[in-house]
């Protein structure tokens, strides 16, 4: 694992495609604001199961302990191959220097698996995009609104500059899914290969979406708006109510708090995600 974090940390170059090769110019970045928070599946109670979750038999992905998505499985360290064309790995190198973030088409390759897919830079432009690493969010539901990969409709491979261990923040998600009403997300690391060259260890953090939402409150619960950076509606947009949203950063007390919030109950703990 130790030289796993030093390879993560140093310089890489990659083929932009497999017969054209090409070096990695100053692109980085890192989380930096960037939550993941935008558009994870279903649990029985608040929480997941602690016994082991979800075996897919409902049809659904086969899910582990918290009713985390395999894909974040704590034992594993996966391994996914980008395959990207020139033109398209270029391009991510332009929305860098520009600040860009646009989606890119790719075929996400996994055990085997071959997911047709999406991907752009993820972190902060203005804070975050140093060195030579980037950070990517991978997008199944860019073309296909109902794509899905074990049902998750985003992966976010994070990087950050400024957490060089890439295991704080799957730590922390940790001692956080261990505390009953706690949503938390699920995380582990994986490997990242670019045409199948190496690039970077990450930290594999579930992206807050409409699935987290699902998998912590339930399918029919999870109608509440995630707001990023308190102002920004992201999921459950098209419904987001902005006057509850005044009241919530107006309110000066646990009281005050009990009207804009829709789950009294989570007003016991320190929780990450406020639904509206």
């Amino acid at each position: 694992m130790i030289a796993l974090l030093l390879w993560a940390c140093s310089p890489v170059s990659v083929p932009s495609s497999p017969s054209d090769p090409a070096t990695v110019g100053a692109d980085g970045g890192d989380d930096g604001g960037d939550d993941g928070v935008a558009d994870g599946g279903d649990v029985e109670h608040a929480g997941g199961d602690p016994d082991g979750g979800d075996d897919g038999d409902d049809g659904g992905p086969p899910r582990g302990e918290y009713g985390c998505a395999a894909v974040y499985d704590a034992d594993q360290l996966p391994v996914f191959d980008v395959e990207i064309s020139a033109t398209e790995w270029s391009g991510l190198q332009a929305d860098y220097r520009s600040g860009r973030k646009e989606y890119h088409p790719i075929v996400l390759h996994h055990d085997g698996e071959a997911i047709d897919a999406a991907i752009r830079l993820k972190g902060n432009p203005n804070f975050s995009w140093f060195g030579d690493k980037l950070q990517f969010v991978v997008s199944f539901n860019e073309t296909d609104p109902g794509g899905r990969w074990q049902g998750q409709r985003k992966l976010a491979f994070d990087a950050s500059w400024y957490e060089p261990t890439l295991l704080r923040d799957r730590v922390s998600w940790s001692v956080m899914r261990q505390r009953e009403h706690l949503p938390a997300a699920c995380a582990n690391n994986a490997v990242l290969t670019v045409n199948g060259e190496p690039y970077g260890l990450y930290a594999n953090i579930e992206y807050f979406d409409r699935e987290y939402l699902e998998r912590f409150f339930g399918d029919d619960a999870a109608t509440g708006t995630l707001w990023k950076y308190g102002e920004e509606a992201k999921s459950n947009a098209e419904n987001a109510d902005r006057d509850r949203l005044a009241d919530f950063w107006s309110a000066r007390s646990v009281a005050d708090l009990r009207a804009p919030i829709n789950r009294p109950d989570i007003l016991s703990v320190r929780s990450p995600a406020l639904l509206f």
